[in-house]
């Protein structure tokens, strides 16, 4: 529980996990945020970034990572404070 209100209603989810290059990225939020959406691979290095204004609700979107190497890399979804991670796994 968050008491500023300010959480996931729904869990992120990617799937498939493993992949064979896009994951379907699956979350609802309890209020209206601005979200950011990055995936980094091991290194830290950016990929992949996203900004979703001013959102509310059921969040459903993919992310296209065909054109990375088979390794693993860090979805991040943060909106205010909170921050949530997912490993990708990307294998051919």
């Amino acid at each position: 529980y968050q008491a500023d209100g300010r959480e996931l209603k729904q869990g992120l989810v990617a799937s498939p996990n493993p992949s064979n290059g896009v994951f379907k990225v699956q979350f609802e939020t309890a209020q209206q945020e601005d979200l950011y959406l990055r995936v980094t691979d091991m290194l830290g290095h950016e990929i992949y970034s996203r900004q979703v204004k001013s959102f509310n609700g059921f969040y459903e979107g993919d992310i296209d990572l065909s054109g990375k190497s088979s390794g693993i890399y860090l979805l991040r979804v943060e909106f205010g404070e909170q921050r949530y991670t997912q490993k990708l796994v990307l294998q051919r």
